[in-house]
């Protein structure tokens, strides 16, 4: 399989848990990313403010006293996300779990741990690369 790189597109990792937000952040970074990191809603979107293109958001579900959902419907809020592919990575399973994260905005949920085929396959199949 040959894999063309997104050298330099823009990705933020959305993560309260340092050591879950640091695989994110390296595997993202080994396809091509300039990855950009927040631990909570509030440093997300002021990070998403300071990106001219951001192309992707990964949202861990759990975050501390919010869910990854509050922190998907904050970014779809703001100006110039309507082309951000916004996934949202959980353990937790379930039809569930994937109707709620397309109801808040997300354009696909991912399993942790972060799996960087899983992931190619979500954004060439999203036409986020």
């Amino acid at each position: 399989m040959i894999w063309v790189y997104p050298f330099g597109m823009q990705a933020l990792v959305v993560d309260d848990d340092p050591v879950c937000r640091a695989v994110a952040v390296a595997t993202l970074a080994k396809l091509g990313f300039a990855v950009h990191a927040a631990a909570d809603v509030t440093e997300a979107c002021a990070r998403q403010a300071a990106l001219s293109d951001l192309r992707l958001a990964l949202v861990d579900w759990h975050l501390g006293d919010i869910n990854g959902l509050d922190v998907i419907r904050a970014l779809r809020l703001r100006a110039n996300t309507h082309r951000t592919c916004i996934c949202l990575f959980t353990v937790e399973t379930g039809r569930e779990v994937w109707n709620e994260a397309i109801a808040a905005g997300a354009n696909a949920v991912l399993r942790k741990p972060l799996d960087e085929g899983d992931l190619w396959y979500e954004l060439t199949r999203l036409g986020a690369v």
